[in-house]
């Protein structure tokens, strides 16, 4: 398929009807996510570039990101492990480990894979022709159902991995209230 194929060009600013929708809807994500997630999961970074949005909560190389894919219209909800490829497979190996929960929360659409770059991340996609008040509500509370399932289990693998890493005799208690969304 050639770049200049009506599918191809569908998903250029100027061409796609809903281009505004989208990029705006990325604007007001932070404002919608909000209110629907635990108070202690309100204070987050968030990014726009383009046609992709990234929040996360310390280290912005391990972000949860709504990204518009132009050519498939299809808008991708996921974590996103940024780091370096030995740190990418410890968090890859620790949610591989939980896929079954992970699935039974989220359902089948939830994939985990590994990406360029030898990063990886845990991730779905829908479908976004049209990007409307409804769809933008659906995707919005979806995305929250999602941070509040995976970025716990984030912190218990990075608590993991800091575990992992201390001699035993130096080990120390995590002062980390555990919580549970679901």
């Amino acid at each position: 398929m050639s770049w200049t194929s009506p599918r191809n060009r569908a998903g250029f600013p100027g061409r796609d009807p809903y281009w505004r929708d989208r990029h705006q809807f990325l604007r007001d994500l932070p404002d919608r996510l909000r209110p629907l997630l635990p108070s202690e999961m309100r204070d987050f970074t968030y990014r726009q570039r383009g046609g992709l949005g990234q929040l996360s909560f310390q280290d912005p190389a391990l972000h949860f990101e709504a990204w518009f894919h132009w050519r498939t219209t299809r808008l991708e909800l996921g974590l996103h492990f940024e780091k370096s490829a030995p740190e990418n497979d410890a968090l890859f190996a620790a949610f591989d480990r939980r896929i079954v929960e992970i699935k039974c929360e989220l359902g089948e659409s939830i994939e985990l894979e590994r990406w360029e770059k030898g990063w990886a991340r845990i991730y779905e996609t829908w479908p976004c022709d049209k990007v409307d008040g409804a769809f933008q509500e659906r995707m919005s509370d979806r995305f929250a159902r999602i941070i509040s399932i995976l970025q716990p289990m984030l912190e218990d693998a990075l608590d993991g991995a800091v575990v992992e890493a201390t001699p035993r005799a130096s080990r120390r208690p995590s002062h980390r209230s555990g919580h549970r969304v679901g």
